[in-house]
């Protein structure tokens, strides 16, 4: 199955905004990313291959700085279709529905408990340098999803409870930059990252909610899959 080349190109973005070297590690094998055709699609193994080229040298830790640089412009039709969703739960379940446009590796799911519900990312692996690079920068560019997906919506920003599938870091300048990012009750050693909303927060309505428009975007990424 292929995929889109944009998460490819958004990864490169993020970790040229970033101040990280890649467009020489491109060049060497015969590559640039400014000649991609963004409607494009690449085998994933193709891609693994280039990502492991582009990621050399790079600390895994350093995916947190990247997925800062995620833009929103990138999710499309997805980004229109939340923001004129009746409420944050509806929008949270489009998340999942649509996940495949999210140009994510990871796997996105929803978990309940008696009074809250999150917003998981499980990543694809974590067992080599390559695959905790995509994670941090994932989870990093998903956490700022969710704060500018709410300033778009009109809505204050969420008071979460995040955990995170990372080692707690013994080097305190480290922990100091997940600190200054997730905030100082980020959690560590999780299965898995998740984003703790409060179960009746998830029931505000969304101010710019517009049911016809939502019905049109909902179409265009219907066609996008």
């Amino acid at each position: 199955m292929k995929r889109s080349v944009l998460s490819l190109m958004y990864l490169i973005q993020g970790m040229r905004k970033a101040g990280m070297e890649v467009d020489q590690k491109l060049q060497n094998i015969g590559l640039r990313v400014d000649a991609f055709d963004p409607s494009s699609v690449i085998h994933p193994s193709l891609e693994h291959d280039v990502l492991k080229v582009v990621g050399q040298e790079i600390q895994p830790e350093q995916g947190l700085l990247i997925g800062q640089h995620y833009a929103l412009a990138g999710y499309g039709p997805l980004l229109m279709l939340l923001v004129t969703s009746p409420t944050v739960r509806d929008a949270l379940n489009q998340v999942i529905r649509f996940q495949q446009l999210t140009h994510l590796t990871g796997q996105l799911a929803l978990q309940q408990s008696e009074h809250h519900s999150a917003l998981c990312y499980r990543a694809k692996q974590q067992d080599d340098h390559l695959g905790m690079l995509l994670a941090q920068a994932e989870i990093s560019g998903t956490f700022k999803f969710i704060r500018e997906i709410y300033k778009l919506m009109g809505l204050s920003k969420p008071d979460l409870r995040i955990e995170l599938p990372f080692a707690y870091p013994e080097d305190l300048n480290t922990l100091k930059v997940y600190h200054d990012y997730y905030g100082t009750q980020v959690q560590f050693d999780a299965s898995r990252a998740a984003f703790w909303f409060d179960e009746a927060v998830l029931d505000i309505k969304i101010p710019s909610a517009d049911a016809v428009t939502f019905a049109v975007y909902e179409a265009k990424c219907l066609a996008e899959l």
